[in-house]
């Protein structure tokens, strides 16, 4: 009589699920985009710092270097021709990727999120987000691929998380779970990597921050 495997918990470390595999030309960066904060998290052996602790921009920096290290070119905050409401315009764009493929764009958002947000209120969060994102992305022309992104930064309670690891990690699971499963999503990846489950905000003790969670849209696909 065969036994039933036990369904496999997420890892909290770091992944990726892929909705549209239209997307799937993105996975290398991603892939050393995981290894890139790892790193610099690993360089920071008292946990005192994580890349994805501050805003858009520098989230922005380490999409950048995980192209440089799967081998792409990549270029930050350029002034880039734009078109909205069929008006001609300039602006800056967040980043733009080259390799044999082809070149492409991402233009970013950014967004500190309580853990406990659920339901109808994190749908509406990560839809809206996600729309703004793609919305930048689709007022680019010439390119060959282009697509929006969202970093979500999460935070937890100190007072609620401090003593049981366990249930820190499970909580830090669900919130990646609920998010994973909002639709209209092209691609989800995370990073939280073990040094930083203790990140604090500096003058703010009272929420550790212990990762990111990206979502991608495309708007134009490679291939």
């Amino acid at each position: 009589m065969s036994r039933s495997r036990r369904p496999t918990k997420m890892k909290v470390e770091f992944g990726v699920i892929v909705r549209d595999k239209r997307i799937g030309p993105l996975l290398p960066l991603v892939n050393n985009w995981r290894k890139a904060m790892e790193r610099y998290s690993a360089l920071h052996e008292d946990s005192s710092d994580a890349g994805y602790f501050y805003n858009e921009r520098p989230n922005i920096s380490f999409l950048a270097a995980g192209a440089w290290m799967a081998g792409w070119g990549a270029l930050e905050e350029y002034v880039s021709e734009k078109f909205r409401a069929g008006a001609k315009g300039s602006g800056r764009t967040d980043l733009y990727l080259v390799n044999t493929d082809g070149h492409a764009v991402i233009e970013a958002k950014h967004v500190w999120m309580t853990s406990k947000a659920s339901g109808g209120g994190l749908r509406n969060t990560v839809k809206r987000s996600i729309k703004r994102a793609v919305a930048d992305a689709r007022a680019i022309r010439n390119v060959d691929a282009k697509f929006g992104c969202v970093f979500f930064v999460p935070y937890f309670s100190i007072k609620k998380h401090s003593r049981d690891l366990k249930n820190y990690n499970d909580a830090i699971r669900s919130y990646i779970e609920r998010c994973t499963s909002v639709p209209g999503v092209d691609m989800w990846a995370w990073s939280f990597p073990k040094p930083n489950r203790r990140q604090e905000a500096g003058k703010d003790n009272k929420n550790y921050y212990p990762g990111v969670l990206i979502g991608f849209k495309g708007v134009k696909y490679w291939g």
